[in-house]
């Protein structure tokens, strides 16, 4: 790219043309600009306006910038630019406090700095480029002393620039990016991340998920382990398909949510079955949900018996008076302090009460008249179901005789 000189008028490729006149650097004062280009909290540093890409644009600027320049077609544009596409009043570069900047004066094809454009006006730095429409200029800030002054500003006769409406530029396949805020960008929306997906919706989301996924586990009849290994594979599952970018799944966001999940299920699943004595789901088997009351004394070192209690539990059942159906008087003790205790009658549930301080238990017992005992031996079964401890009275229908059993 070469530059040509025209009877004093900057010519470049884009068609840019300087203003008139000269700057006298021992004051400073720039028939374009009019200001003390000293003025301002740097003194000395002035901005220029140049033609891009043009070896040697340096040393003749075509506006110097100390407290604004305006840019376009128009005769009294301080930098006049030979396109039909640029408008008579194109754009505003301005100083403010050590401080430069652009501003788009309504143009119609939009003014452009590093490839973004700008609605308002924005900051500019050392180096920027600035595209008009269809012509590039580059910003630059310099010493004052350092500029040797403005070419000759063409007479009207010399003006070669086009007149009548400002021609739209071509539509492009890959428009500028807009830049719609005041001295700013546009900031891009954020993607999501772990910080964005640690909050309360996400959290409860996936806490449904795995209390979902230990219930199903107990239904199933897959005990403690099928319902921890469901209330982590669950979370896990849904949080593959709910937290994605671009279509793959974040994960991290995923291991950390299935994490906090787990533990707020499995701690608040035993809390509540300690608080009951019993299991949450009327359909685990096992004692508890994830882990048995008893798993946790013992893992703890302790047993909350009554002292003197031994391997079982005793239990004793008085015998029935007057017909089948009178109540029957269950006592039991060394149960833990506490718990519920189930009472069932050859695997039927018939009753459940609670243990006392001192683990007795002490209950009536009815049985409907349809109730059949093989050979008239009816075995009522006492379990503890936090201690998983039971213990088995028979009792004989035909004479008021018991004997205990294990």
């Amino acid at each position: 790219m070469h530059e040509q000189i025209w009877q004093g008028r900057i010519a470049a490729p884009g068609g840019v043309s300087g203003r008139t006149g000269s700057v006298d650097v021992s004051t400073g004062v720039g028939a374009d600009v009019g200001a003390d280009v000293s003025a301002g909290p740097d003194a000395g540093v002035v901005g220029v306006v140049l033609v891009a890409g043009v070896p040697g644009a340096a040393s003749r600027p075509l506006a110097i910038v100390t407290t604004e320049a305006v840019v376009g077609r128009e005769d009294d544009c301080d930098v006049v630019l030979d396109s039909a596409r640029v408008s008579r009043r194109h754009a505003r570069v301005w100083s403010r406090e050590g401080q430069f900047g652009v501003e788009d004066l309504g143009s119609l094809n939009g003014t452009y700095v590093n490839r973004q454009r700008v609605v308002g006006s924005r900051e500019i730095v050392d180096g920027d480029r600035l595209t008009l429409a269809d012509v590039e200029l580059q910003f630059r800030t310099t010493h004052a002393g350092a500029i040797a002054g403005l070419p000759r500003r063409p007479s009207p006769s010399e003006s070669r620039r086009p007149q009548g409406a400002t021609e739209p530029m071509p539509p492009s396949p890959a428009p500028y990016p807009v830049v719609t805020a005041a001295h700013s960008f546009v900031p891009e929306r954020p993607r999501p991340g772990l910080a964005q997906d640690l909050s309360l919706g996400p959290v409860l989301l996936m806490l449904l998920a795995a209390v979902a996924g230990a219930l199903t586990g107990q239904a199933l009849g897959a005990g403690q382990e099928g319902a921890l290994a469901l209330a982590v594979a669950t979370p896990m599952a849904v949080g593959m398909l709910a937290f994605t970018t671009e279509g793959r799944p974040r994960l991290a966001s995923v291991a950390v949510l299935t994490l906090v999940a787990v533990l707020l299920t499995v701690t608040g699943v035993i809390a509540a079955e300690l608080r009951l004595g019993r299991p949450i789901v009327p359909w685990a088997t096992s004692g508890g949900t994830f882990v048995s009351p008893t798993q946790i004394d013992r893992a703890l070192g302790h047993t909350g018996l009554p002292a003197g209690c031994g391997a079982s539990p005793t239990m004793a059942v008085s015998p029935a008076r007057g017909a089948l159906t009178a109540p029957m008087w269950l006592n039991g003790h060394c149960f833990k302090a506490g718990e519920m205790v189930d009472v069932s009658l050859e695997g039927q549930p018939l009753v459940s009460v609670r243990a006392d301080d001192n683990g007795m238990v002490t209950t009536a017992v009815a049985l409907s008249p349809d109730t059949y005992c093989p050979r008239g031996q009816c075995t009522l079964v006492a379990r503890g179901a936090q201690s998983l401890r039971e213990q088995g009275a028979t009792y004989l229908l035909s004479t008021t005789r018991q004997r205990s059993g294990a």
